[in-house]
């Protein structure tokens, strides 16, 4: 684009240089108008008229270019504008991306809180579960102990019956 602009800065000189030409060579034919003829004049008018054309078309060139350029700077502008607006929006998409990960992440040590948590308490169970089986045992022991005692004392308690009927048959036979 700055090229454009310094090429057509160029030929605005270049055309500004060819009008000062142009003034100098009618004032030249304004002197020669009076030295030479009317012959040499209107060759001369004739020339500056094809020059005036010239810078006229130039001139046409140049503001068509101009027009180009403008048009041009104008879409870039339009695009920066649009670039823009996608930027923003990616950044806004970036931005909620970020939040929603952080969110994730607080999420995911949250779980893993609970999992250390429930890791814990299942360790907890399971020690609690292995002291009621050993308790149970122990209860178990403790139970076949004392059906065993029940069993030897119900077992005295028949040899004593036993003992005494044969105490009291003694006596008995012994008074009779």
């Amino acid at each position: 684009m700055a090229e454009n602009v310094k090429e057509l800065d160029l030929m605005r000189e270049s055309i500004e240089a060819r009008a000062k030409e142009v003034e100098q060579r009618e004032k030249l034919y304004s002197n020669l108008l009076s030295k030479k003829g009317l012959k040499q004049l209107e060759s001369k008018r004739k020339e500056m008229d094809l020059i005036r054309e010239d810078i006229r078309i130039r001139e046409q060139k140049l503001s068509e270019q101009e027009k180009l350029i403008e048009g041009l700077f104008e879409k870039v502008e339009l695009e920066g504008k649009r670039i823009g607006d996608i930027r923003n929006s990616v950044d806004d998409s970036f931005k909620e991306i970020c939040l929603k990960e952080k969110q994730v992440e607080n999420r995911a040590n949250e779980i893993d809180k609970k999992e250390e948590k429930l890791e814990r308490l299942v360790k907890e169970i399971e020690m609690r579960e292995k002291v009621l089986v050993s308790k149970q045992e122990e209860l178990v022991a403790k139970e076949n102990e004392l059906e065993a005692r029940i069993k030897d004392l119900e077992l005295k308690k028949r040899e004593r019956l036993i003992l005494s009927k044969t105490l009291k048959n003694r006596v008995v036979k012994k008074l009779i």
